[in-house]
């Protein structure tokens, strides 16, 4: 109930309103302060104030001891995981900058990691998030723009390429090859691999995939991996994917502007580890739109 008491204004695309204590522990379903100061649970005041972007109840909690380095528990059906934190919930919920602002200055880590070594900076959805976390000092692992790259808008990649976070220095699973997995929930996937291959993103990246591949999988999206993953469909296709390359994802994946954007930037079609072509792959996944130029661009001049 309080998840989605704190997000209705933003699911309902109401303006926020800032509500004194009475009211928020009215909302919250709090009979008293101590009590909600007290809540243990991985949906605790913190977390409500932050999911609802009051950053002044934020500030008053803070005054009485709370928390701001609170770890999520019990959550992961929300798409939340256990051992996340209040502020990897608010970059990943699309709050405000000032809220990711405001959690920082009441001394929330933009280092800490989760038990998946994820950080804060990964989940980023937007450009002024980036900046936010990155003039506070936020690291930046190789990893964190295979995060971004793979639900957040173009603008944000810019933004993370601008302080020179190198989209080659990736190790097992780099941002192509994100934006190739997850193009077909990513309206914007053709213009994000456009702006990587534009900063030399390696087009021809042969990585080896095992079980890092849930650790990078935006956060977002782990649970729905996982029973992707468990399909009977993919199943077979897990051998599939060690040593693909972004255009063996995307004929994968059966993404047609990826697939020929590769192409027309002289991706090699060369397989994987398994032997399997990307034409091989768009055949066996039954994306036959795709076999017309993937076949052609495999025939030896």
């Amino acid at each position: 109930y309080r998840f989605y008491a704190a997000l209705r204004p933003q699911l309902l695309c109401k303006e926020r309103k800032d509500q004194s204590a009475d009211e928020f522990l009215q909302r919250f379903c709090y009979d008293t302060w101590d009590e909600a100061l007290q809540d243990s649970s991985g949906m605790n005041a913190v977390m409500c104030a932050v999911m609802s972007g009051d950053t002044m109840m934020l500030k008053l909690l803070a005054q009485c001891r709370a928390d701001m380095n609170h770890t999520l528990q019990g959550m992961g059906d929300l798409g939340y995981y256990d051992t996340q934190t209040v502020l990897m919930a608010a970059t990943k919920s699309q709050q405000h900058p000032s809220v990711l602002q405001t959690l920082i200055e009441l001394e929330a880590d933009v280092n800490a990691r989760a038990r998946t070594g994820l950080v804060a900076l990964y989940m980023c959805r937007s450009p002024e998030h980036v900046k936010v976390l990155l003039e506070r000092r936020a690291e930046m692992p190789h990893f964190v723009l295979t995060g971004v790259a793979s639900f957040a808008c173009p603008e944000t990649v810019r933004a993370l390429l601008s302080f020179r976070c190198d989209p080659n220095q990736t190790a097992g699973f780099g941002p192509l090859h994100a934006v190739a997995l997850f193009s077909r929930r990513n309206r914007r996937a053709v213009a994000t691999a456009k702006l990587l291959l534009e900063h030399r993103a390696d087009i021809n990246a042969r990585k080896e995939i095992s079980g890092i591949l849930m650790r990078w999988v935006p956060p977002t999206s782990q649970v729905g991996m996982w029973m992707y993953m468990q399909s009977n469909m993919v199943m077979r296709l897990r051998a599939s994917m060690a040593g693909l390359s972004p255009l063996g994802y995307a004929a994968m994946v059966g993404h047609e502007g990826l697939t020929k954007l590769f192409l027309d930037h002289g991706a090699d079609p060369m397989p994987n580890d398994r032997g399997d072509s990307p034409a091989d792959l768009a055949r066996n996944n039954h994306h036959y739109h795709l076999l017309p130029f993937l076949e052609v661009s495999s025939v030896p001049l």
